[in-house]
């Protein structure tokens, strides 16, 4: 999973956080989908401090 900065192409921004997960074999798509969307629900909120901190320096 990649969080990025917006510009003006498709997923082409600096990269600001990324994280990684396993794919077990047996998992389905969905499976897949809601381990990473908990990923995200974790990644983003520590990211957006990490943004806003810079921001203020």
């Amino acid at each position: 999973m990649t969080i990025h900065y917006v510009d003006r192409g498709m997923d082409t921004g600096p990269i600001i956080a990324q994280a990684a997960l396993a794919i077990h074999p047996n998992e389905s798509k969905q499976q897949l989908a809601m381990r990473i969307q908990q990923l995200e629900h974790q990644l983003y909120p520590k990211t957006l401090q990490t943004v806003f901190k810079e921001g203020e320096a």
